[in-house]
């Protein structure tokens, strides 16, 4: 029970528009109240402009590549991270229960310099995948960060590194190739006949069979 008079009546809940009246209480009266609360928030996505980028809202990430969710009301300042470009700043604003969509901006791209030399020459560079061309290599537009170097011959062993790329720095690498190495192996049916193997393939001689891992002389 409440006193009869004057009284103020705040209904409130987290992610709704509070709900606020003044009432007017008389002796042996029920006055009814209905709080019809609003909602304060909205279901927002984000979509970052590629597939690795972080995004990060109020000093925490909160997805990559995309994100979807409730934001209340009001202006937020979301960051766009990736890895090889400059962080990206958004501002967004969220409407009270208006869903909305967004595609974020990346920022600029971040190039190092890459120069890979190899003896032999004419062997193909390839950068996390992506052949670049071939020996003597130099480029000047070449994301920045940890990238994974590929440099390949035929009849040579593949070498393979992780390299750190620095924003207008020369990441040099000079390489002498290894020549792949061979196992000879004489046929009980060809006893003048031999076979060469190198290291990953697949052999079935003398009633043995399997894949060569080791050579030796």
């Amino acid at each position: 029970q409440v006193e009869s008079g004057n009284h103020f009546v705040q209904v409130m809940h987290e992610g709704y528009i509070s709900y606020a009246q003044n009432l007017a209480l008389t002796d042996g009266a029920t006055l009814p109240v209905v709080a019809g609360l609003k909602a304060n928030f909205a279901q927002v996505t984000l979509r970052a402009p590629h597939a690795e980028s972080e995004i990060w809202l109020g000093g925490e990430k909160i997805g990559t590549g995309s994100w979807s969710g409730r934001l209340n009301a009001g202006t937020y300042s979301v960051e766009v991270r990736t890895e090889g470009y400059e962080t990206a700043t958004q501002n967004i604003e969220v409407v009270a229960d208006t869903p909305k969509s967004y595609t974020l901006t990346g920022g600029h791209a971040v190039y190092g310099v890459l120069k890979v030399t190899s003896q032999p020459m004419g062997a193909t560079v390839k950068l996390d995948g992506t052949v670049l061309g071939t020996t003597p290599f130099m480029s000047n537009e070449v994301l920045v960060g940890n990238r994974t170097l590929e440099v390949e011959l035929k009849g040579y062993d593949t070498h393979r590194e992780v390299i750190s790329l620095v924003r207008d720095a020369v990441k040099s690498v000079e390489l002498t190739l290894k020549k792949e190495e061979l196992v000879t192996a004489t046929p009980s049916t060809s006893p003048n006949s031999q076979k060469s193997y190198k290291v990953g393939d697949y052999y079935n001689e003398n009633g043995l069979e399997g894949v060569v891992f080791e050579v030796s002389a």
